[in-house]
């Protein structure tokens, strides 16, 4: 398997711990790394990515300094859609959030929080499938 990063971006500790421990029960945690905003994923983006390697990046829409809509439009100038997998995960039962989230290439889901292990197993799965 090629390598692999698991970003989570979200400005909520509770989900980021949730999130965690479920990546851990699927044993999809190796490469996890926690952002509480776009800005810090952004950084961390821009100095790793590379087109070898697969990118899942579960992202928030609200979040101070930077959010998820502002995360995706930077990164959608530089990534490649077969190797990096948004999957928005936010409360936003908006429709109009739905519809702009499938605008993006790169976004291949819309999850409403909770995640749950079952969510995120089928996420890993989709991932591997798109990348074969």
């Amino acid at each position: 398997m090629k390598n692999y990063y698991v970003l989570v971006v979200d400005d909520d500790p509770v989900f980021s711990l949730l999130t965690t421990k479920f990546l851990e029960k699927i044993h999809f945690d190796e490469n996890l790394k926690k952002f509480k905003n776009g800005q810090e994923a952004l950084t961390f983006f821009e100095n790793h990515y590379n087109q070898k390697d697969v990118f899942l990046i579960l992202l928030d829409i609200n979040m101070p300094v930077m959010n998820g809509w502002e995360f995706l439009e930077t990164i959608t100038i530089k990534a490649y859609s077969r190797n990096t997998f948004v999957y928005m995960v936010t409360a936003s039962v908006e429709e109009n959030d739905k519809e702009k989230a499938s605008s993006y290439k790169i976004v291949r889901g819309y999850e409403s929080k909770p995640l749950t292990a079952e969510k995120l197993e089928r996420i890993k799965k989709e991932v591997f499938q798109l990348r074969s």
